[in-house]
């Protein structure tokens, strides 16, 4: 099976991590080829080391208004002929059946789900509505299957009318904690903390601490 894992745009956090784990799925299922991709506006600034790391192409664009990647991104999916498409984040699905209505293309879509948008500003704020109700159309109407992180989200999406059998629910991994607590080299009386996010104001970490 071929799959064409893409992701708009590269980040911090966890679903581009999600993005990366998948990239590497072959490396532990000799049946599957992944072929990786992230649109990438140049006009973001982010560490794009990861990509070149773990060999992701990219489809350079000059900003979000840019729409050179709905050709670039057909013309690899003409050439690769993958079995399925592996979108991420909110602006996953949207690329992918903008790409499947304007060109004609019937590979069936799989996407991840982390959870509602969160609005980074006080603009963002005033479409966060609009952006969670695309998703989960998107998800209810196009797409044949939705990987989820956490039941959290499941609850979610089946209220909001998407159907159970779409949904599948499979955890972020996280290393055994004895492995951890070694990595540490920390003594048995001290208190550990496990957190497994990016250090951003809408994680709530103050909260923890």
């Amino acid at each position: 099976m071929k799959i064409l894992n893409v992701i708009w745009k590269f980040s911090t956090g966890g679903i581009s991590k999600c993005f990366l784990t998948y990239a590497a799925l072959a490396d532990v299922d000799e049946k599957i080829d992944v072929v990786s991709v992230c649109i990438d506006p140049q006009n973001c600034v982010y560490d794009r080391k990861p990509l070149a790391d773990n060999g992701i192409q990219r489809i350079e664009i000059k900003n979000s208004l840019d729409f050179s990647w709905i050709r670039q991104l057909t013309n690899l999916i003409r050439k690769e002929e993958p079995d399925v498409i592996f979108c991420h984040g909110f602006n996953g699905p949207v690329v992918i059946q903008t790409v499947k209505s304007l060109c004609g293309i019937r590979i069936p879509m799989v996407c991840s789900y982390h959870g509602l948008y969160h609005a980074p500003t006080k603009g963002k704020r005033l479409v966060a509505h609009i952006y969670n109700k695309v998703q989960t159309m998107l998800y209810k109407y196009k797409a044949d299957k939705v990987i989820l992180v956490e039941n959290y989200s499941r609850q979610y999406l089946l209220g909001a009318g998407v159907p159970a059998d779409k949904i599948v629910v499979v955890h972020n991994g996280i290393p055994p904690l004895q492995d951890i607590h070694k990595e540490q080299n920390t003594s048995s009386d001290v208190i550990r903390i496990g957190l497994a996010s990016r250090m951003d104001s809408v994680k709530g970490i103050e909260y923890l601490l």
